[in-house]
């Protein structure tokens, strides 16, 4: 895989199994100002990515490894984050 924007848009990371992907295939999270963590495609300010087909289980390897405190350079909400996994592992999660 090029490191160049293809068809289904640029190469990001994921934070969680940290596979580089096209943008198409991942999903992005935000945090809003109360430091709370959420799914936000088009969020302002940084954004992190997970593996959309697997995003339960990279989010869970992430908050294992301090990934989502590191991406986002703040200490994130661990309620908000443990809300979130239960939301994604309840149902898939697709792109834009």
């Amino acid at each position: 895989m090029s490191d160049r924007a293809g068809a289904d848009g640029p190469i990001r990371t994921c934070i969680g199994c940290r596979e580089r992907r096209p943008q198409g295939r991942l999903v992005r999270l935000n945090v809003d100002d109360e430091g709370r963590l959420r799914l936000d495609r088009a969020g302002p300010g940084r954004g992190a990515w997970l593996c959309a087909a697997s995003a339960a289980a990279c989010l869970v390897r992430a908050r294992d490894h301090r990934g989502v405190d590191r991406a986002f350079r703040r200490p994130v909400d661990r309620a908000s984050v443990g809300a979130l996994i239960d939301e994604l592992s309840g149902g898939s999660v697709t792109g834009p």
